[in-house]
């Protein structure tokens, strides 16, 4: 399970970005409750510990319930003022690159990732009901919650709601579909003996029998990545790329050939040949991500005609 924080982390460990450790020292006049920190951008949430301390008078503060920090440009606002010649501490890393410009990278890479055919997949389950055989997958009664299968243990992840969502959305059809019977413990086949007929119908060919279910995979829509615990769809081969295509966006890019910008210190190598030149620049890793996207997404794309023959076999 890949969080939003984990590519954040990732993308500054990959580009040397882990910050310095300020301490800044300001006195309370019972009045003044917007302060100034003096380094910035600063790390989401590095004043707490154990990264960092935000004090009045040796007391911690907790963050929106005393105070709010705005990370970009180093603004402190206290919910009530500290009091008159009361001691401010705040501890924090200063850092580069700000989180906004890292996530938004990432989430470029994502949203690039399905452009280059990546199959980010989601999947649905229908439940089958006595002499129907047309399903709308958009329907609460016929993709049900989890504890309507009784028979069927559903994976920890699935959210049928998110899924009837993803179908509305979807701009593609289901990949692919598997029969399971009523009291089979988990068994699955393949089925065939169905055709869609528009992008949020099911249509049943065969005599349905009640409380069977048909298990879709489908190609989720992009979702963007905004707080720190959201979790990704990416699939887990595939790592790495949004953090290389993020890395792509932030990172300089070189001008002439073998010449490399050495003047901001986050962006050092210090394993580099010389000591202090930049090992990699923008040009590298939109190569890497190129590289593996080129190589992991042809076998896993679906293309209109293999949709066509797909669905023609099926």
């Amino acid at each position: 399970m890949t969080t939003l924080n984990d590519y954040v982390t990732e993308v500054r460990n990959s580009a040397e970005d882990d910050g310095n450790t300020v301490t800044d020292n300001m006195t309370g006049d019972g009045t003044t409750k917007i302060w100034k920190l003096s380094s910035f951008p600063i790390k989401t949430n590095s004043e707490i510990t154990p990264s960092g301390t935000l004090t009045v008078n040796g007391v911690v503060q907790a963050p929106t319930t005393d105070y709010t920090i705005n990370y970009n440009n180093g603004e402190l606002k206290f919910v009530t003022a500290p009091g008159n010649a009361l001691a401010i501490a705040a501890q924090y890393v200063k850092v580069y690159w700000r989180d906004e410009r890292i996530i938004s990278g990432i989430n470029a890479g994502i949203r690039a990732m399905r452009r280059d055919g990546a199959y980010l997949r989601g999947e649905l389950y229908v439940q089958l009901q006595s002499l129907k055989y047309d399903y709308d997958l958009t329907n609460l009664t016929d993709v049900p919650a989890s504890s309507a299968f009784t028979d069927l243990t559903m994976p920890s992840s699935y959210n049928p709601s998110t899924a009837r969502a993803d179908i509305v959305r979807m701009q593609t059809r289901v990949h692919y579909a598997e029969y399971h019977p009523y009291g089979t413990n988990n068994a699955f086949v393949p089925f065939y003996d169905f055709s869609r007929t528009t992008l949020r119908d099911l249509h049943i060919d065969k005599s349905p029998t009640p409380n069977d279910a048909i298990r879709l995979t489908y190609s989720a829509p992009f979702t963007p990545l905004v707080n720190l615990t959201d979790v990704s769809n990416v699939p887990d081969e595939l790592y790495m790329a949004p953090v290389w295509y993020a890395l792509s966006t932030i990172l300089e890019k070189k001008e002439a050939k073998r010449a490399r910008y050495d003047q901001y210190s986050t962006m050092m190598n210090a394993n580099a040949v010389p000591v202090g030149t930049q090992a990699l620049t923008s040009e590298d890793f939109l190569m890497r991500y190129r590289g593996i996207m080129d190589g992991a997404m042809p076998p896993m794309r679906m293309t209109q005609r293999r949709h066509r023959q797909a669905w023609e076999h099926l």
